[in-house]
């Protein structure tokens, strides 16, 4: 797991920047990122609340786990693709270029596919690095980190993995260090929500999510709140790295699609 560190002449990633940009930036546009990710999700999270009755008058297990499997990859594929959507977004949003929320969904189409196969077999790599004793994972993770923004900013496609190894390598400690920053404030949000869902009578969250409407509303709000965070850390390290060995600007990226 060796990394290519910067020599004393270059740039620093600058972690504590890219922290405080990422939830400035997410705060100043609270209601436009809140409202892509929760709105979404709440409309799915009811339709499968609303699902969940007649599954008990379904005999057959076969059609319970079609019905099941079927709603977990519904939610799963509007997870990926509201991921590349957030990273065009927040982008653009930085430059002061507005939010550019259809040609953020423009670009996520277009690339949806390679987002969502190269999405599959990160979990697999970043999964089996975790199970050698967690640092591997982190460090996978670090490598294909803005592999995302590579392909909804400069359409790699399939050649994502090999674009964002390129761009991380020689920061991918620091990718880590703002991974744990991010992951653990992004943990202290979901346990106050956890909490939340202990307290308010009538809530029902169970091992799987949501067991009923109002468990389903405060899911869609907890996610409206952290997987923006996380996607406009990562868009915001993809500029950034562009910025130190490339000379690329923010600017740049978001006219691509203009």
């Amino acid at each position: 797991m060796s990394d290519t560190n910067p020599t004393p002449s270059e740039e620093t990633l600058g972690i504590g920047n890219i922290i405080s940009d990422t939830f400035s930036l997410f705060i100043s546009n609270f209601a436009f990122f809140f409202g892509v990710v929760a709105i979404p999700f709440l409309v799915i999270n009811i339709a499968i609340q609303m699902a969940l009755p007649s599954l008990a008058d379904v005999n057959d297990v076969g059609s319970i786990w079609m019905i099941t499997l079927g709603s977990i990859a519904f939610v799963v594929l509007g997870y990926i693709f509201l991921q590349g959507v957030l990273v065009r977004c927040a982008v653009a949003l930085k430059t002061g270029q507005g939010q550019q929320l259809n040609l953020a969904i423009a670009a996520t189409l277009k690339g949806f596919l390679p987002i969502l196969l190269l999405g599959i077999a990160s979990a697999f790599l970043i999964g089996f690095g975790f199970i050698m004793l967690i640092i591997p994972g982190l460090y996978i993770t670090a490598i294909l980190y803005v592999y995302i923004p590579s392909i909804v900013f400069e359409g790699r496609g399939f050649d994502a993995f090999s674009r964002s190894s390129q761009l991380t390598s020689g920061y991918r400690w620091a990718i880590v260090g703002l991974m744990i920053g991010i992951g653990v404030l992004v943990w202290l949000v979901s346990f106050i929500a956890g909490l939340i869902f202990v307290v308010i009578p009538g809530v029902g969250y169970g091992e799987y999510g949501a067991t009923n409407i109002l468990g389903a509303v405060l899911e869609a709000v907890l996610q409206g709140i952290t997987l923006p965070l996380s996607m406009i850390a990562a868009g915001l390290v993809f500029v950034r790295l562009r910025e130190i060995k490339e000379g690329g600007v923010a600017e740049d990226l978001v006219r691509i699609f203009e």
